[in-house]
């Protein structure tokens, strides 16, 4: 096995361990979803970014094992010639930027919304005793 092989399978491993962290935000904001309606201002806000949190947990491990089977010789579709440093970069890269713009996406969706509130009325000035 090459030094290649060696870190291609490395790279392979690491995108397939498990992080259970954006799957635990995942199910905490489908309960969100489903007890607290209320408190979602937004809810295409909230859809965009539920949809970029999933996209940040399923893409990375699909891309990079797309890019190992083109990149890979012995395939009969990859000529093995592309390069893979840039790539599996890029492509780690994936993850916290999808995790990010869904995480903003999200909190934007629950923040309250600013309302005008309306100037209380002042009384009357009261006239002065001497005049």
């Amino acid at each position: 096995m090459s030094y290649r092989d060696y870190l291609q399978m490395s790279l392979l491993r690491e995108s397939f361990s498990p992080n259970y962290i954006p799957v635990a935000v995942l199910v905490g904001l489908f309960l969100v979803l489903m007890f607290r309606r209320e408190s979602i201002n937004s809810i295409g806000m909230f859809r965009i970014g539920y949809i970029s949190f999933i996209a940040s947990v399923v893409l990375p491990p699909l891309l990079q094992t797309a890019w190992v089977a083109m990149t890979t010789p012995s395939n009969s579709l990859g000529s093995g010639s592309l390069p893979t440093g840039f790539p599996f970069a890029a492509i780690n890269a994936v993850e916290p930027i999808f995790m990010g713009v869904g995480l903003l996406f999200i909190f934007g969706s629950l923040m309250p919304r600013r309302t005008k509130r309306p100037q209380p009325e002042l009384p009357p000035p009261q006239r002065h005793p001497l005049d």
